[in-house]
């Protein structure tokens, strides 16, 4: 049935490419995508399954970082490229350092993690990449088919981490936009100290928003330094520049560095829930997927936690649609209560955060940021804020 749908498909585009039936497509191999088939590979009732991973080039080069907390070591401790156990807060209205055990803050290094999975698939001759544009991804009857350039292709599922099925965002008005550009320097002389980063410093330009500056030292002089925003718009690229040289001077007491690396990205921070996926059989993951926490645009652990679930339910066969938990569902308030605050100006998020870190343990903040607060740190971390601000948008997002 499916190989005929596939075959009267392709005679309709006129098209000679042969059509290929997988067990698994997996659209996009960026964090989540290569996440996932990682996780398959080292599954053995889903090792073997005949699996193809669609992007338009083979990631190759150091073009991100990612940096989450946990606790112990995870499944990509071997790749963790630095981690610290202390981290700095900065505003002009409260400042310490956060000692966060049991928990541990880490940094991976993109190229790092994309040799570790092509290394491990390619121990697989079921496992095929294809470099191609994705030109759309439908149902036809029962069947989730992905359309490149190429021709058709036909899975049992289709794991989509590709811009398709995504809600419209309208910015200053369910949306913001995290904007960051991020440089790896190396400094002249030894003027880091590599045991201890920085979460946030609000003592930079604000841009009419909510802005920080991000110090991931790995050496005494080599760090990840990054201006992060949360605004209704992004930046000039020379506005970037200009903030991240003066942070650089002014504050890390550098006056000659080496750029080694630049990074930059523009993520939607929306209110507007993400369809988890379509039809049941085109599954989003990551970014599509609803994994960028609104509140944060911290992805990586909650990537790993999709991923899992999703991993779990297909080995025990099981439909990978995985169902949103009250749990999450409570989260997902918090955040788009938080977004709306922040939109609507009725508080800076530099004020937000100093509130909880001042007044909530390190642990217990990582616990809320990472979703995994009980109902008694969450009635705390409440307590900590304002109710006359954030009362009224906690209502809005019910209704």
């Amino acid at each position: 049935m499916i190989v005929a749908q596939i075959l009267t498909l392709q005679k309709k585009l006129n098209t000679t490419h042969p059509s290929t039936i997988y067990d698994y497509i997996i659209a996009g191999s960026g964090c989540a995508g290569l996440t996932l088939l990682y996780r398959m590979l080292l599954e053995p009732a889903l090792c073997n399954k005949k699996i193809l991973v669609i992007d338009k080039k083979r990631k190759n080069s150091n073009d991100r970082t990612w940096c989450f907390w946990e606790k112990g070591d995870g499944l990509f401790q071997p790749i963790v490229h630095h981690q610290w156990d202390e981290l700095d807060f900065f505003s002009e209205y409260y400042s310490n350092t956060l000692h966060i055990a049991p928990y541990r803050y880490k940094m991976i290094k993109g190229l790092d993690f994309y040799q570790h999975v092509y290394a491990l698939a390619a121990r697989f001759e079921n496992v095929e990449f294809m470099y191609d544009h994705i030109k759309k991804l439908y149902m036809s009857g029962n069947t989730p088919v992905v359309e490149t350039r190429s021709g058709l292709f036909s899975a049992g599922y289709i794991f989509n981490s590709t811009k398709f099925f995504s809600p419209e965002t309208i910015t200053g008005n369910n949306s913001l936009l995290m904007h960051f550009k991020g440089w790896t320097i190396k400094t002249d002389q030894p003027c880091l100290d590599p045991d201890k980063g920085t979460l946030m410093d609000f003592n930079v330009d604000q841009q009419g928003g909510t802005a920080f500056m991000y110090l991931l030292p790995t050496a005494n002089n080599e760090a990840l330094v990054e201006y992060t925003l949360f605004t209704g718009h992004t930046l000039s690229p020379k506005a970037y520049t200009d903030v991240l040289k003066k942070y650089i001077h002014n504050t890390l007491k550098a006056d000659t560095f080496e750029l080694l690396q630049e990074e930059s990205g523009v993520i939607p921070l929306t209110k507007k829930q993400y369809p988890t996926h379509h039809k049941k059989k085109i599954i989003h993951i990551g970014t599509a997927g609803g994994c960028v926490k609104a509140s944060s645009g911290y992805a990586f652990q909650f990537i790993q936690q999709q991923t899992d679930n999703i991993i779990r339910q297909l080995k025990n066969g099981k439909t990978p649609v995985v169902k949103c938990s009250f749990k999450n569902k409570k989260f997902l308030w918090y955040d788009r209560t938080f977004l709306d605050v922040l939109i609507s100006k009725k508080m800076s998020g530099a004020a937000f955060m100093s509130l909880i870190i001042e007044k909530i343990t390190p642990e217990k903040v990582l616990d809320f940021l990472g979703n995994e607060s009980d109902i008694i740190d969450d009635f705390n971390i409440m307590k900590s804020v304002p109710v006359r601000v954030f009362l009224p948008s906690a209502i809005r997002q019910i209704f």
